[in-house]
């Protein structure tokens, strides 16, 4: 088993977000997890493992910065509720969610039948979410998020989206 990890986000000077109790049901309380596409992908010239990606979100579009392989038109997971920032000149709106496995980081992959946009836990928006804070929705979900068998977990069960279970991409790249 390996813990999920999204790329380590360093953030600072941000307010911390106060939370309403989560709906009883959801999988991932205070996280926003989308099924993207990647659309284009290219290193960033001031950086030596950077690259800025834009993801298909369906209906939008977002565009993270993360350090790592991806290729085009790759399926991913989407972390759509983290604080945006700029990073070597670039503006990172998302995160992505990848899997720490056999040493390496590779990206989750959603189901082939799960729409583009289709979200994890329904379609319920979240605030944004300060990743610097001690306590914040990431810090609490991603205790709960392992690998098993080429599957993602959450407390041992598969992570379910559009009806199947989510995977790992061992095919589609490493990050660093």
């Amino acid at each position: 088993e390996h813990q999920l990890q999204s790329m380590e986000l360093q953030l600072s000077n941000l307010q911390e977000i106060q939370l309403e109790p989560p709906p009883s049901g959801l999988q991932l309380p205070g996280i926003e997890l989308r099924v993207g596409q990647v659309q284009q992908v290219h290193r960033i010239s001031t950086s030596r493992h950077l690259t800025c990606c834009r993801i298909n979100l369906g209906s939008t579009t977002k565009q993270l910065i993360q350090g790592g392989e991806l290729v085009e038109n790759q399926r991913v997971l989407v972390i759509c509720n983290v604080f945006p920032r700029e990073i070597h000149g670039h503006r990172s709106e998302a995160g992505l969610l990848v899997a720490r496995t056999e040493g390496r980081k590779v990206a989750a992959r959603p189901p082939q039948a799960a729409p583009l946009g289709e979200a994890v836990d329904g379609d319920r928006r979240y605030p944004t979410i300060d990743t610097s804070a001690l306590d914040n929705p990431w810090i609490r979900v991603a205790k709960r998020l392992s690998t098993g068998k080429g599957a993602v977990l959450l407390d041992g069960k598969p992570l379910i989206c559009a009806g199947e279970a989510c995977s790992i991409d061992c095919d589609g790249g490493f990050f660093d």
